[in-house]
């Protein structure tokens, strides 16, 4: 899994949290083992079960540069052929990535790695989203929407990966991305929480502090309305290390949630608010904008094409244009709140059909059964006599790691033109009953062990 880990964000919606929803229904399934490429500054704290984090050592490099290019210590470690973990499936947010993912992990290239690709939002050339989507970003992603497997939020972006693959490729390469391409709907399910009793109106600003969200033009729509009201608080609440770069003045007037530790109390949080503002210029499925509206706030968003879409075929009824308007359209709702919510019903009632869980595991299991297919089309031959070595090392000595085994295996004592054709995932495959899912290098168990 290469997501971009930060830390200080694993509460609220993000790359991470998806990653630990992906890994909890996993683990619903059976047992597992991921292994987590991080950044360096991120790599302890993450608290998923069964997950070994690895530190990325790419850090000087840019958003831009990440999309195309990774550091070699993760071929070292999870080749098939050589690598010490062996791996079924590689999930990554960078489309980019996937060519290299699939040939350079694999240990033949008419044998590939699956590689999903889970991109809540998709841009094609021409695009501004942290940066430029330049002719060889546009190439370099229809080359990865073509291959793997790919993962979209919506309709909407499933549509426009395939376009960009149309521009750059074959249709017959469009034909084919299409047969490996799913619409997975994001979890958004918040339970029933309890807030606290409060005389005073809250306006919170969620999301994330840079350009594309106009986030100061929020706060100073909110400001305006503090000034003309008594009864009333602000909050913001974004990545810890994004709140630490705003003005300590700032502080005089609205209150930040830094300390949020777990994704329940930051629903809580969520929930004590009344009335919320979001000026996004583009966005894909928001999460944050789902969650706010399922537990009930009153979100008044801008008349985008991405609110359109969000909704589609329904309206939203409570859109704006007019940053001069706004501050007296959000007194408006503070003061109309529960007349407002009772227009949102059919609003709610949608989320709760397309994003709830249900939905969104039975569309992760159609995910995984491609996964198992394809790893079974690209099938490897079990190693001949490892199973029986296995059989007959772990009887005596009850448990040993992978390695261990292959290394007094006699398979190793083979010539060495039949010895390169090796695999550890072969390997692994041979003998993966006999694992017990205790730690990220595979321990093998005998059947008689407690």
């Amino acid at each position: 899994m290469i997501p971009q880990v930060v830390t200080s964000e694993l509460a609220a919606e993000s790359d991470a949290y998806s990653y630990s929803q992906i890994i909890d229904f996993a683990l619903s399934r059976g047992d597992a083992w991921f292994y987590v490429w991080s950044k360096t500054a991120h790599a302890d704290g993450v608290p998923w079960p069964n997950t070994t984090m690895f530190a990325d050592e790419m850090n000087n490099v840019t958003f831009h540069q990440q999309m195309m290019a990774f550091s070699g210590r993760l071929y070292e470690l999870f080749n098939r052929q050589t690598g010490q973990y062996p791996v079924d499936a590689v999930f990554t947010s960078r489309a980019g990535l996937v060519p290299q993912l699939m040939g350079g992990l694999a240990t033949h290239p008419d044998k590939p790695v699956p590689v999903v690709t889970l991109e809540p939002r998709v841009y094609g050339e021409g695009a501004i989203a942290h940066h430029d989507v330049t002719e060889l970003d546009a190439a370099v992603r229809a080359m990865g929407y073509a291959l793997g497997i790919k993962v979209f939020w919506s309709e909407f972006e499933q549509d426009e990966a395939l376009r960009t693959v149309g521009q750059w490729l074959s249709p017959g390469a469009v034909d084919r991305a299409e047969k490996t391409s799913f619409i997975v709907p994001q979890l958004v399910d918040p339970p029933d929480v309890q807030t606290r009793p409060t005389d005073r109106h809250r306006l919170m600003f969620v999301g994330r502090l840079n350009p594309n969200k106009q986030w100061p033009k929020v706060l100073e729509a909110y400001g305006k309305v503090l000034m003309t009201r008594n009864d009333t608080e602000v909050w913001l609440h974004a990545g810890t290390g994004a709140i630490k770069k705003l003005d300590p003045a700032d502080s005089r007037w609205f209150k930040t949630t830094e300390k949020i530790a777990s994704h329940d109390e930051y629903l809580r949080t969520l929930a004590g608010t009344d009335v919320s503002v979001y000026a996004s210029r583009d966005e894909g499925v928001n999460v944050t904008v789902l969650e706010l509206l399922a537990l009930g706030v009153v979100m008044l968003l801008p008349d985008r094409p991405w609110v359109r879409k969000l909704f589609h075929p329904m309206e939203y009824p409570f859109v704006w244009s007019d940053w001069k308007s706004l501050p007296a359209y959000i007194d408006y709702a503070l003061d109309n709140k529960e007349t407002m919510k009772a227009k949102l019903a059919p609003i709610r009632a949608m989320i709760k059909k397309r994003y709830g869980k249900r939905s969104w595991e039975d569309a992760w299991g159609r995910v995984f059964s491609e996964i198992e297919e394809w790893n079974i089309r690209n099938g490897l031959d079990e190693i001949r006599n490892l199973r029986r070595d296995a059989e007959q090392l772990l009887a005596p000595f009850k448990n040993m790691s992978l390695q261990t085994l292959i290394m007094a295996s006699p398979i190793m004592k083979q010539p060495p033109w039949k010895k390169r054709l090796f695999s550890t995932y072969a390997a692994y495959l041979t003998v993966r009953e006999f694992d017990d899912y205790s730690q990220a290098l595979p321990y093998l168990k005998g059947r008689g062990d407690a």
